[in-house]
């Protein structure tokens, strides 16, 4: 019964990590009847990776050494999984930037992966977002990083907080420049609308703008989503690509000596 114990400490620092990794991708759930399928997906995955490589980890210091390692290893989990969550950070920036300029900053919905209050265009934009993972088996990518992080930072080795952290600050900033470059076209479409709309209120005041005027920015704007939703598909699985590649470049930073 040695053996047991021997790899007690490494699989419970592999399950810390893989919890905190499934926890951070929101996609997969966050509410509470999602709970009970998390918890069974973050265990099977821990056993299936402690099986295909398994470590020893050696704790001199007992309990609180053991604390202290599985600590680190959720920071770590939680750091690699909020970059995968990237996959859907651009598509909801630039639908809350639309649903600004739409007027529907004030309609909110109830976000059932966060419980959060979100605007409506964000959720919709966000669900596209959904969609787009789907078709590119992009949760499946998610899993082969998540192997991929075992095989470079072995559980309870040193890893550098420095350079993680500088690259999903480079991430993040990555997927609000995309995020504008998203809702550019919409939004300039909008802006002209505006341009037009005052143009003629000034050239014919008898015509009640405000009567119309809503609903016809929330026309254009759908009009306009749906036609550069075609030319904006390539970009947003080149981002879903780009976003993949940099957690394994972060991964790098962090394994790197």
């Amino acid at each position: 019964m040695n053996w047991i114990y021997d790899l007690a400490p490494g699989f419970t620092l592999t399950l810390a990590r893989v919890t905190a990794m499934v926890t951070a991708m929101m996609f997969l759930g966050t509410t509470g009847d999602s709970r009970l399928p998390r918890v069974v997906l973050a265990f099977s995955l821990s056993v299936m990776l402690f099986l295909r490589q398994p470590t020893v980890v050696v704790v001199d210091f007992g309990l609180p050494e053991l604390l202290l390692l599985a600590a680190r290893e959720v920071v770590l989990g939680l750091l690699i999984g909020f970059s995968i969550q990237m996959l859907f950070v651009a598509l909801r920036i630039a639908g809350e930037i639309l649903g600004h300029e739409m007027g529907f900053s004030m309609s909110q919905v109830i976000d059932p992966t966060t419980g959060a209050s979100t605007p409506v265009v964000g959720r919709f934009f966000e669900t596209i977002a959904y969609l787009f993972m789907l078709e590119v088996d992009a949760h499946h990518e998610a899993f082969r990083i998540l192997s991929e992080l075992f095989d470079r930072i072995r559980v309870g080795a040193s890893w550098r907080l420095e350079g993680i952290v500088e690259a999903l600050w480079q991430l993040a900033g990555s997927m609000i420049e995309a995020a504008v470059l998203l809702a550019a076209p919409v939004y300039a479409c909008l802006i002209l609308l505006t341009i037009v709309m005052v143009v003629l209120a000034r050239a014919v005041p008898q015509i009640h703008l405000m009567e119309f005027g809503y609903a016809l920015r929330i026309l254009v704007a759908l009009v306009a989503t749906w036609m550069f939703f075609d030319i904006a598909a390539p970009h947003v699985y080149r981002l879903f690509a780009s976003v993949f590649e940099q957690t394994r470049l972060m991964i790098e930073a962090g394994a790197a000596s």
